[in-house]
């Protein structure tokens, strides 16, 4: 084979590699693969654990049920507790990419011995709570371990999803860190809820909420 011939080969061939492997990363594939496998879950219930981790909050650790239903309805009931904050159990990251956005690649990251693309996702509607969100998914298995939610209400909020063996790829712990200053809180479970408020904003910004599942219903209605 002439030299020029192999060069021209050679090219050809590692044109298509690069190509094919932009294509694997391509930020709104790898959306859409997580969002039709995420659309296969038409309902679920659950039992779950939650423990507030906040200080000059003493919050025993409840119990409860969770039910969720597409596209958005979500409840929750664990004794007259208020849950802070609600976010990520309601799986209003799957809501969002349901309308309009616009995905953005934003490198990768290692989290948990897992190799995720960080894609930004940005609503075009100035309707929506969230005014950006930036996701970690596993571009293989389209499974979401993190997602940051930067929005209007509540500041910016942190949640991180741990998995075990479950066929539609549910969480079985979701942990998520939020903005304390941006919550209200429940008069109930503070208390002195000016005087509280106010060492939590000299002492503290951000609480944490930990979240275990167990005994997963799913596609009951269906």
């Amino acid at each position: 084979m002439k030299p020029n011939i192999f060069r021209t080969l050679l090219v050809i061939a590692f044109g298509l590699f690069t190509l094919s492997g932009i294509a694997s990363e391509n930020p709104d594939s790898i959306l859409n693969a997580f969002r039709e496998k995420a659309l296969k879950v038409h309902d679920y219930k659950a039992k779950i654990s939650i423990k507030v981790d906040v200080d000059f909050i003493n919050i025993k650790e409840r119990k409860g049920v969770v039910f969720f239903e597409q596209p958005d309805q979500f409840k929750f009931s664990a004794g007259g507790f208020a849950l802070l904050p609600r976010k990520g159990m309601e799986m209003e990251y799957l809501k969002l990419l349901q309308s309009d956005y616009t995905a953005i690649a934003a490198g990768k990251k290692e989290i948990r011995g897992k190799k995720t693309q960080v894609i930004k996702v940005i609503p075009n509607s100035d309707s929506t709570d969230i005014v950006l969100a930036r996701m970690y998914i596993t571009p293989d298995t389209k499974m979401l371990y993190r997602v940051i939610s930067f929005t209007k209400s509540s500041g910016n909020n942190t949640v991180d999803f741990y998995y075990a063996d479950h066929p539609y790829d549910l969480p079985d712990k979701l942990v998520v860190e939020f903005d304390i200053k941006n919550q209200k809180l429940p008069v109930s479970l503070t208390g002195d809820l000016e005087a509280i408020g106010k060492e939590m904003e000299e002492e503290q910004t951000r609480g944490k909420v930990i979240i275990n599942y167990s005994d997963y219903e799913v596609n009951r209605k269906k």
